[in-house]
């Protein structure tokens, strides 16, 4: 306890106590003898009578009261908080036994001035505390002194950690490294790195310390923490104009309160800290550059192709555009739904035992716009729910948005979807842990909103369009449902649809009864071409009030995979055999080598094949220009299904290695 007689003691130190605890006063409501912290001047100190009085809490007191009230620290903790924070505190108790003292020293740091004579010591005790001492003085009074030492540094000249080092390598002209703690100069000091910090942790840099960095070449790396960054903040601008080059560096991979005694413990070098200083160190006050358009530097490039993360393993990538195509009544909303309803619900069941059609998944939040209105789409959720007897449904990350949206017009409904869709990967990040990846848009002709599907500038808008909604929740993958055309032998719409997409999976209904298939037809960063079967099978949902079994369909994937070359090549109709044998003869006699899907192939343009057709009579001679651009499309749109050709961009080439004679 502290004695009531030595209370006066304190009461000297109210008004900078406070003003370390609660701030700068209210200037409009403090005066000469009394200062008023908040906004309201709800706290009151007293300054000729070193008390204060909380008129909110009710409470008041010294200023010890005052330390237990906002910090929770008990008379001799309170002691050590004013001496730690430069309060000098005479100590008029009996120096303690070493059996009985409560602290102990762990580690003691050395301050010497430019001679190498000890100016004092930094001594960190345990439980974690620092305190600083210095040898006695010929005007210190026995009473102060304990064990040989005075337990303030009151008076003292303040030097910065390892002065002496800290002055060689500076007229070295040597970068020199400001940290936050002993313990972090001595760990850089081990790898030969000079390095120095003030007394007293964060916030306290006296400006006597600033003489002895004139003309150095100085980084500052904060602790990661606010206390930190303010630190940084702090030294930097009392630096500024003596230093010649002052830096400031964010290390990477730090966590929470973590410093860089850390991060060379996990296996930081000195070679690797000088790259980061000539590389990411910023002046102070200096944003890190952001490119608008994702530039990456050499050095970033290695290890993102093997990181690239994936929804499905080499079917799905994150952050990508893609579609699900098919003609009416072939399960490609089925399908869709299918994968939504495994990553966003299955995935976080099985967890790494999870597979769509063999191929492993990733948890990730679902959004699904069911454009052509809700009743089916509930009814396939309760199947799918009913099937896995899914529990504690508000804890997965699946939103269905029933309603058509306008994602044709920049003033439509894509500025409010985005805003929508932020707020739906808030609550799911909150909700489950992970966050919005996978937005299906079905189907793509009702968000064109009464737009031309063949027009350029209205697919375009929808693209583009697509591309807000994926920038807004962090490169969200964007999954159109869409129709192919009357023979099913391509997407509806204008070609530059498939351009844009990172991949397409093409459903299709079997003719053959034997279940129906879906395909890779478009993989940018892998296999293409994979066929998977699956059927539907019809589960009962419920009884509706007549009795009757009320029931949806579900996917039930069928085992063999069809390879591309499973399905038996039908009899070509005359045009589009001709059109093949044209582009074959064209290829093997004139084609232009390239490495293109994976191989080197001889290939041709889409323009050069067509004018070849029009040169060999594709269409009878005199035909027009027209009647010609037609008859092309057709046969070219019927070798494509037919698997005869492949076709990357502009770039078209026979896929059999012979002319066709069937």
């Amino acid at each position: 306890m502290i004695a009531m007689a030595d209370r006066d003691d304190f009461a000297v130190h109210m008004k900078a106590v406070a003003r370390l605890i609660l701030g700068e006063p209210n200037a409009r409501l403090s005066s000469a003898t009394e200062l008023r912290f908040g906004s309201h001047g709800s706290v009151s100190v007293d300054l000729a009578k070193g008390t204060f009085y909380d008129h909110e809490a009710t409470q008041g007191g010294g200023v010890l009261k005052l330390i237990e009230a906002r910090l929770g620290l008990k008379n001799g903790g309170a002691v050590e908080w004013m001496r730690d924070h430069g309060i000098d505190m005479p100590d008029r108790s009996p120096a303690p036994s070493s059996a009985s003292q409560r602290s102990r020293i762990v580690a003691t740091y050395d301050y010497q001035d430019e001679a190498g004579t000890l100016g004092f010591q930094v001594v960190r005790m345990e439980p974690k505390t620092f305190r600083q001492r210095r040898r006695p003085g010929p005007g210190d009074e026995p009473g102060s002194i304990r064990d040989g030492w005075v337990w303030s540094v009151k008076g003292v000249r303040l030097l910065p950690y390892r002065l002496p080092e800290l002055a060689e390598a500076i007229a070295l002209e040597r970068v020199v490294f400001i940290v936050e703690g002993e313990k972090d100069v001595d760990s850089l000091a081990l790898r030969g790195i000079p390095a120095t910090c003030n007394p007293m942790g964060a916030g306290k840099w006296a400006d006597e310390l600033c003489e002895h960095f004139a003309g150095a070449d100085v980084v500052i790396v904060p602790d990661n923490d606010e206390a930190g960054l303010k630190h940084r903040d702090l030294v930097a601008g009392k630096l500024a104009g003596i230093a010649s080059r002052i830096r400031t560096l964010d290390l990477p991979g730090l966590g929470p309160k973590d410093d860089v005694t850390v991060w060379l413990d996990r296996g930081g070098s000195a070679e690797e800290l000088y790259h980061l200083v000539e590389t990411t160190a910023l002046r102070p006050g200096e944003a890190p550059w952001q490119s608008r358009y994702g530039a990456l530097w050499l050095n970033e490039i290695p290890g993102r192709v093997s990181s690239a993360p994936w929804i499905v393993k080499g079917l799905i990538p994150a952050r990508g555009f893609g579609a699900f195509v098919g003609q009416p009544g072939c399960g490609k909303s089925f399908l869709a739904l299918d994968l939504a309803f495994t990553v966003s619900v299955l995935a976080r069941i099985e967890g790494d035992d999870s597979r769509w059609f063999g191929r492993r998944v990733h948890p990730i939040g679902v959004a699904y716009i069911a454009a052509e209105g809700q009743t089916g789409f509930v009814k396939r959720v309760e199947a799918l729910l009913k099937r896995y007897r899914v529990d504690n449904l508000a804890e997965h990350p699946f939103v269905l948005i029933p309603s058509a949206v306008d994602l044709r017009t920049d003033d439509g409904d894509t500025g409010p979807l985005c805003a929508e869709l932020q707020n739906i990967d808030r609550l799911m990040r909150e909700r489950s842990g992970v966050g919005l990846g996978l937005v299906f848009v079905d189907t793509l002709n009702r968000v064109l909103a009464g737009g031309d599907e063949n027009a350029p500038e209205d697919m375009g808008a929808l693209i583009r369009n697509c591309s807000r909604l994926q920038a807004s929740v962090s490169g969200a993958t964007i999954v159109p449902v869409h129709h192919m055309n009357a023979s099913g032998t391509r997407e509806r719409g204008h070609s530059s649809l498939r351009g844009a997409l990172d991949f397409m999976i093409e459903v299709e209904r079997s003719e053959d009864g034997a279940g129906n298939r879906w395909k890779v037809a478009k993989q940018k960063d892998e296999e293409d071409g994979q066929t998977f079967g699956f059927s539907l099978k019809s589960q009962v949902i419920g009884l509706d009030g007549d009795g009757d079994a009320i029931t949806s369909c579900l996917v039930e994937p069928v085992e063999q995979k069809f390879s591309s070359a499973a399905r038996p090549q039908r009899k070509l109709p005359p045009q589009a055999l001709n059109a093949y044998n044209i582009l074959f003869n064209h290829c093997d006699e004139r084609g232009e080598r390239r490495f293109i899907a994976g191989h080197q192939r001889a290939c041709t343009t889409l323009e050069a094949w067509q004018q070849e057709c029009g040169r060999q009579n594709l269409v009878a001679p005199g035909s027009t220009d027209d009647a010609l651009r037609k008859a092309f499309q057709r046969a070219m749109d019927t070798l494509r299904a037919e698997r005869r050709i492949g076709v990357e961009g502009d770039f078209v080439w026979p896929i059999l290695r012979r002319a066709d004679s069937s």
